[in-house]
């Protein structure tokens, strides 16, 4: 059976193994520290394409002896229609990214170009120097992050009418999730969502839509849901919609199909694959870890009150994971228990974890930390709320933008 993927014209898609019922783990051995490597800030609020919001720099910077003051560096305007929802930064650029549309900036708070976002967000690409975002045509545009001009752009067999919920790039191919947009009001909501693998090149190249050599099209898989959450590690990615766990390779061979009984909220991987999914099931919300052999490791059952789950976990470089919540954020223990729950000051904008252990939250009008043993420190008020996660770059300055500035505050 194909148990429910398709190709674009129709072909069903034979997984190629069994399919397994999700199953505790029958022992765990322990897992070492993970180490900071020199990843950059490539995606949205959740910094990496394993979604684990893990930052490489240290956030010592004083604070393990006590808060040091915050100043603001500088801070930049922001265009009225921006409405930031995610900050991206590279080197010596900034990009904010907003509802429909984004802003690129130096590092100084200069500003350099803007331009419209269509259905997707921000994905930057280092090693071509551009971001990845969905223009009005359906395409892939690729904007330079030197002057935010286009460089190229890519086709995709699902064109327009679609929402590009993840795009990510390895070596010579990207990796797209769509799904397809109710466009027509007089219509039954269309149900379908397609990952793609395009072959764009080496990073030396610049091919385009429309070029000799445009990039082809390698393997898609669509499926009748519109809840396909996706994220990556290394060159694989993992998939988790209704009752179902999957895992690719780059040719979108399934090596990994787990089943269950549950609804996932949110998806963000650790450095070994290892798969935190906070899920809806049996009328609960929890938070499971699984093995990348799928096994159960554990289950946390999150308290009452926490409310929805606004983003997926984050995964500390301890395996500490931390679940952003209306009300609260909860730190659970690598073995699955509390290690602390706070209640929130104001409106949670979003969370990043620092290399040593320092979960920096967006908390209202608030940049907050919060160390090892949860004791929340303040480190800076704003005149108005945040509304994006805060970012830490290698020179030890933070970024965050409210709805009318881009900020770059330094201790």
């Amino acid at each position: 059976m194909s148990d429910g993927f398709k190709t674009l014209q129709g072909r069903p898609v034979e997984p190629g193994i069994v399919l397994t019922p999700l199953r505790p783990a029958t022992g765990a051995a322990p897992i070492e520290r993970a180490a900071p490597t020199p990843e950059l800030v490539v995606r949205r609020t959740f910094v990496n394409d394993e979604k684990s919001s893990r930052l490489p720099w240290a956030a010592a910077l004083g604070l393990r002896a006590a808060p040091a003051p915050f100043e603001i560096a500088w801070r930049a305007p922001l265009e009225p229609a921006t409405k930031p929802s995610s900050l991206l930064w590279w080197r010596d650029r900034v990009l904010v990214e907003g509802d429909q549309s984004w802003q690129l900036f130096s590092l100084d708070g200069s500003p350099v170009k803007s331009g419209f976002l269509g259905e997707s967000g921000v994905v930057l690409d280092p090693q071509r120097s551009v971001f990845y975002f969905a223009d009005s045509g359906g395409f892939i545009a690729a904007g330079r992050l030197s002057d935010g001009r286009n460089d190229f752009r890519v086709g995709l067999l699902t064109g327009k009418n679609h929402g590009r919920s993840f795009i990510a790039q390895r070596a010579d191919r990207m990796i797209t999730v769509s799904t397809r947009l109710h466009v027509d009001q007089h219509s039954l909501p269309p149900i379908s969502t397609v990952v793609e693998v395009t072959e764009i090149g080496h990073p030396g190249e610049r091919r385009s839509f429309g070029d000799p050599n445009e990039p082809l099209p390698v393997a898609d898989l669509a499926r009748e849901t519109v809840l396909l959450l996706a994220a990556m590690q290394g060159g694989k990615v993992t998939l988790a919609t209704n009752d179902r766990v999957y895992r690719a390779d780059l040719d979108l061979k399934i090596e990994l199909a787990l089943t269950g009984s549950f609804t996932p909220d949110a998806l963000s991987l650790d450095e070994t694959g290892r798969i935190y999914l906070a899920v809806e099931a049996q009328g609960r919300r929890v938070l499971w870890l699984i093995s990348p052999a799928g096994e159960l490791l554990y289950s946390f059952e999150l308290p009452p009150g926490f409310g929805s789950v606004l983003g997926p976990a984050v995964v500390g470089f301890d395996h500490a994971a931390y679940l952003l919540g209306e009300r609260h954020v909860v730190a659970v223990t690598p073995e699955g228990h509390l290690k602390w729950a706070r209640r929130h000051r104001g409106r949670p904008a979003g969370a990043v974890v620092t290399a040593d252990d320092w979960l920096l939250v967006a908390d209202g009008n608030e940049l907050a930390a919060y160390d090892e043993d949860g004791q929340r420190h303040s480190l800076y008020t704003f005149p108005e709320p945040l509304q994006t996660a805060p970012l830490l770059t290698s020179n030890g300055e933070y970024l965050l933008a409210t709805a009318t500035h881009l900020y770059c505050l330094r201790p």
